[in-house]
């Protein structure tokens, strides 16, 4: 009876060391599972960051660009606005001209309209062509 009781206890012994052995290879399982899951959640958040990165990139490029539009609307707004108060300064100076004495007109001095257009002929080539818009924005 001893024998059996001695068999018996190695038995449950031995139950228990692969008992033991079976946890800690599930614990072992579940570490690596746990490493392989933050690895991947390292993996995406690095992803995402990326993406984050690169939108940002793509974000400041469009208000790069829309500043350079921003900028080439502006210059061609105050060439236009000088244009046109040089167009009605002359159209002013025309109507001044007409009361001014013939005889400035007859020594050939460039009278006060010639003037005037004159400044509104080189203000007027100053503006940027369509295509040279094109070629600077494009």
């Amino acid at each position: 009876m001893f024998g059996q009781i001695t068999e018996l206890l190695v038995n449950i012994l031995s139950e228990l060391r692969q008992l033991n052995e079976r946890e800690i290879s599930w614990m072992k399982e579940v570490r690596e599972k746990d490493k392989l899951t933050e690895l991947r959640q390292d993996r995406e958040w690095a992803y995402l960051q990326e993406q984050w990165k690169h939108q940002e990139g793509q974000e400041e490029v469009a208000r790069e660009r829309a500043h350079q539009y921003y900028e080439t609307i502006m210059a061609y707004v105050r060439n236009n606005v000088a244009a046109l108060d040089a167009k009605y300064h002359a159209q002013y100076l025309e109507a001044q001209q007409a009361t001014q004495p013939l005889d400035k007109q007859a020594k050939g001095e460039p009278t006060l309209l010639e003037q005037a257009r004159a400044e509104a002929r080189r203000l007027h080539k100053k503006l940027p062509s369509k295509v040279e818009e094109e070629n600077t924005n494009g």
